[in-house]
């Protein structure tokens, strides 16, 4: 069975240990691929941690990987919605970190995107 690979939108604090330990957790599945972050160093250390993880040092050349197939959102609060949306319409899944939006117009934003793109977004509650 091949693994789903995983793009971690963001690698500080939820990218770093929510997310990638919820990743290796289900490793027999699931494999993180590639990252992207707005701090080179951080990203690049974050890939001699974890084999296989390619930096994208922008978003849209991760977005545009062909060997990513869910996008795992992991920036500031503020960024989710437009991020989340960003990756949806790329075509990629989404997996939205809580909060999903910052206030109710922004999670209807969010509630449209998902509608243009059915069965695409998922929203961790931890």
């Amino acid at each position: 069975m091949e693994k789903v690979r995983v793009g971690l939108w963001g690698v500080c604090r939820a990218g770093w240990t929510m997310h990638r330990k919820e990743v290796a957790r289900f490793s027999d599945i699931l494999e993180i691929a590639g990252c992207c972050d707005i701090i080179p160093e951080r990203m690049e250390k974050f890939c001699e941690e974890v084999p296989g993880c390619k930096a994208y040092p922008n978003i849209d050349d991760m977005l545009a990987a062909e060997d990513i197939d869910v996008i795992s959102i992991a920036t500031r609060s503020p960024d989710h919605v437009a991020h989340a949306i960003k990756a949806l319409e790329s075509g990629k899944y989404v997996f939205a970190e809580k909060p999903i939006g910052i206030n109710y117009a922004e999670v209807l934003k969010l509630k449209a995107a998902a509608d243009a793109h059915p069965g695409k977004l998922m929203c961790r509650q931890n």
